[in-house]
């Protein structure tokens, strides 16, 4: 087979067979040549392998954590060649609490909003007589993964499509994930092309669509239930055509990935395009960047953020954010040494966007808090991310995720909530969201209180506590507690251990069950050490910021902390990004730092209130009810 010509700025899960060196140049004249797949590095980079639990980096509400590492079944087994199935390609869910991640040769699923990961392809091997079991290994790479996201009365559980390509025919193909008692990772074949299938939409209930970005081809299916529906688009709608407006030929054109918003399909990569009926027509758009965009995601109708980047000639990287739908698009509002490999838009205002070289071991995550015009660096890391999604979690917090491959091909998944409360409804909160109890000599125990409430309009009951950890134990009686607006309660919470418990840190979650707002989470945290306590340290280590109380109905405490004395500056802003008063401008000492935020003359609403201290941005989100 002849060497294929793809830009090394689509996805990793675009990976082909093993050694084939290939180059194309891009219709804009830029030229980029990389090996596929790409190789392990000669000498391994010196990298940082996370604990699953470990918190590293910053976020608007509370720092990263490490979720998991990602294995495909191979690997459990004695000799073992690659971790290389376990690359992330894209996440789908199809609702708030079920998603799915695609690898290159597998899919994980979740059914706890992000928290864990289940592989679908499971050891031992089917029998060979399945013969479905093939369709996801070498040579066979999955490109594309796609969920329909809403439930409908019903059905029994949404659709779940994953494209993929094979790099012995040369050809692409769709395949439906099946749900009976459970997803299985068994798919048969939807539709079968001569071209490479790069992404795929499913923009409402009914349809689907594929796109051969590397040809010019588009596929549609519209009723989702049978494999003879998927039909390609006749010549007057197709995606591609030599003679439109930029007499673009297909050699000069690739599509790297597309997101549906309602019946509005947007493609990216060499150029723009865009579907206002859901796939059957399209127009063509120059891209957002001078180069390409590689990867595109919106909020709502208005507000998307789009990026980009490539290692040849130069690594670097680039975002850039519209505010009309895509109709225009802003200039290169942030610029990285490494690529933006993915981007999500959580708000308007609120967005993330990462990417790296998982060849250097270097991975970097931005966020930014003013819809996209500047950017604070959250997180570095051993790990190129490589894909990036928001999801709803309950109706306190929604739960960002980020998909990375680190140097050895191992996948990871990180994880971070916001705190974003819809309070239209019953809304249950923790406060504080999080359990230090220090660190203690083994067989010692420690009580913490935190304090449920409901800032919602309507009653909520809380139907029990849990815990994932049985170090950590709720104090309460079991019974049912009617929760109405406005009320709290306190829970104890304790933390024990054996008098053999080894050294070393404790995490886990209490879970908070209830039968309206969604589950309400508490992360825990203890240290057991084996001879005394350890002193808490007086001056932390990296700067912190906290927020008391959090909701608050008229002065706030707040806290900072710094590691090191320097210029801080700490503002409150507006939803709008507009600064609402300034707290603090000034030198400070290391140590920690309080003062009060009167908000009486404020209307309700989410407020910001960020730090700027030591080269670095905290954020930390302020709910004001009056």
């Amino acid at each position: 087979m002849p060497p294929l010509r793809v830009p090394f700025v689509l996805s990793l899960c675009l990976l082909l067979c093993a050694g084939a060196a290939c180059a194309r140049t891009i219709g804009k004249g830029a030229a980029v040549s990389e090996e596929l797949p790409p190789p392990r590095p000669a000498t391994m980079p010196a990298f940082h392998a996370p604990e699953p639990g470990e918190r590293e980096g910053m976020s608007l509400d509370e720092p990263w954590q490490f979720m998991q590492y990602l294995y495909d079944a191979d690997t459990t087994q004695p000799n073992y060649q690659s971790h290389l199935n376990a690359v992330p390609v894209q996440f789908a869910f199809c609702h708030s609490t079920s998603g799915f991640l695609a690898t290159l040769h597998t899919v994980f699923e979740t059914t706890n909003c992000g928290r864990t990961w289940r592989n679908l392809d499971p050891f031992p091997e089917p029998a060979p007589s399945h013969s479905d079991w093939m369709v996801l290994r070498s040579p066979m790479y999955i490109s594309a993964l796609a969920a329909r996201p809403v439930l409908r009365e019903g059905a029994t559980t949404d659709t779940v499509l994953i494209s993929a390509y094979s790099g012995i025919s040369d050809s692409g193909n769709v395949h439906l994930i099946y749900y009976s008692g459970g997803h299985h990772l068994y798919p048969g074949e939807m539709l079968s092309t001569p071209v490479w299938i790069t992404t795929m939409a499913i923009p409402d209930s009914l349809t689907a669509i594929a796109l051969g970005g590397m040809n010019g081809r588009l596929w549609e299916n519209d009723t989702l239930n049978h494999s003879y529906d998927w039909a390609e688009m006749n010549t007057n709608r197709v995606f591609l055509r030599s003679g439109r407006d930029d007499s673009l030929r297909p050699t000069q054109t690739w599509v790297a990935t597309c997101i549906s918003l309602g019946q509005k399909v947007i493609a990216v990569g060499s150029h723009h395009w865009v579907s206002e009926d859901h796939g059957l027509t399209w127009h063509i758009r120059p891209a957002a960047d001078s180069l390409f965009d590689s990867s595109i995601n919106f909020c709502d109708s208005l507000h998307g953020i789009v990026g980009g980047g490539s290692l040849s000639p130069n690594s670097h990287g680039w975002v850039h954010v519209t505010t009309d739908g895509g109709q225009t698009w802003s200039g290169r509002t942030l610029e990285t040494p490494f690529p933006i490999r993915a981007v999500v838009m959580v708000t308007p205002q609120i967005g993330y966007a990462a990417g790296g070289n998982y060849a250097q071991g270097a991975g970097r995550l931005y966020s930014t808090t003013d819809g996209g015009q500047t950017w604070a660096l959250e997180m570095t890391l051993g790990a190129e991310i490589r894909t990036l999604t928001a999801i709803r979690a309950s109706t306190a917090y929604v739960n960002v995720l980020a998909g990375g491959v680190f140097p050895d091909f191992r996948g990871g998944i990180w994880r971070t909530q916001i705190y974003l409360p819809d309070s239209s409804h019953a809304l249950l909160v923790a406060n504080p969201d999080t359990l230090d109890f220090g660190t203690h000599p083994a067989g010692q125990r420690d009580t913490l209180t935190l304090t449920i409430r409901n800032i919602g309009v309507s009653m909520d009951t809380i139907l029990a506590f849990s815990s994932s950890n049985p170090r950590f134990i709720p104090q309460w009686n079991p019974v049912r507690l009617a929760m109405h607006p406005g009320q709290q309660f306190q829970l104890r919470v304790a933390f024990t251990s054996d008098s053999n418990a080894a050294s070393g840190p404790v995490t886990g979650y209490l879970t908070v069950q209830n039968m309206f707002s969604g589950q309400v989470e508490v992360f825990c945290t203890a240290q057991i050490a084996l001879s005394s306590p350890l002193p808490r340290v007086a001056v932390p280590q990296r700067p912190g910021l906290t927020v008391y109380p959090n909701p608050g109905n008229a002065s706030f405490e707040i806290r900072y902390d710094l590691a090191l004395a320097g210029n801080v500056l700490l503002r409150v802003y507006d939803l709008n990004g507009r600064v609402v008063e300034t707290l603090a401008q000034s030198h400070a000492s290391p140590g920690a730092h309080v003062l009060t935020w009167n908000a009486a003359e404020h209307a309700s609403g989410l407020y910001f209130v960020r730090l700027n201290a030591e080269d670095t941005a905290v954020t930390r989100k302020v709910l004001l009810l009056k």
